[in-house]
């Protein structure tokens, strides 16, 4: 139950890649209401750091985001035992 899944959906610009990522992250809430879903912006990288600034509430650090990212989501987020899903838009 807790393994760690990765999914990547790809293809031209305006298939409705995002459309399916949000009816998944819509179906993924129906059944497992007890989980916490992000949506961030990643096209490129000062876009994925202000989301997740703005998602975990912090300012991150921008030599050292990556790590504090991590360090968050596991001591805020994973405490709680909730599934998590991430979903990274826009990634180029």
């Amino acid at each position: 139950k807790n393994a760690e899944r990765f999914l990547v959906i790809h293809g031209i610009a305006g298939m409705g890649k995002s459309t399916l990522a949000l009816q998944y992250a819509h179906e993924f809430k129906n059944i497992n209401p007890n989980h916490t879903s992000i949506w961030v912006n990643a096209e490129n990288e000062d876009k994925i750091i202000n989301s997740f600034e703005n998602i975990l509430n912090i300012e991150l650090n921008k030599t050292s985001y990556n790590q504090e990212i991590c360090k968050k989501i596991n001591s805020d987020l994973k405490k709680e035992n909730r599934d998590l899903l991430i979903i990274y838009d826009n990634v180029e």
